[in-house]
């Protein structure tokens, strides 16, 4: 079965909350792989869909700074890239807007993709 990011981050986060209303039911809890294998299956999902939604974030932020850069690249003058207009994240944004979400981006997950 092949899925897209999205419905795999879908899939991921929805398996996480299903098996944490799960977890509320002690006799399910240890029906299924014991309490330990259980809560490791659990974490691994959510942090599954954590690293599916920073691996989207990155993928909308470097469509659109390639946006940019195509424009940039063909036009016949000289374009002060903070004020091309891309449009991402169902807004138009400038090279300003687009460097700021890039920061939050970096403050958020770091620069060496890890969660800060």
């Amino acid at each position: 079965m092949s899925m897209t990011l999205e419905e795999s981050i879908r899939f991921h986060t929805e398996e996480a909350e299903r098996m944490k209303l799960m977890k509320l039911d002690k006799r399910i809890n240890k029906l299924i792989l014991g309490s330990d294998a259980y809560e490791g299956l659990l974490q691994e999902h959510a942090q599954t869909a954590e690293w599916l939604k920073e691996l989207s974030r990155a993928r909308t932020l470097l469509k659109a700074t390639h946006e940019l850069l195509e424009t940039a690249k063909k036009s016949p003058y000289v374009l002060e890239t903070l004020r091309i207009v891309v449009h991402y994240d169902e807004a138009d944004c400038d090279g300003n807007c687009l460097k700021e979400d890039i920061e939050n981006y970096f403050d958020e997950y770091g620069e060496d993709g890890e969660a800060e």
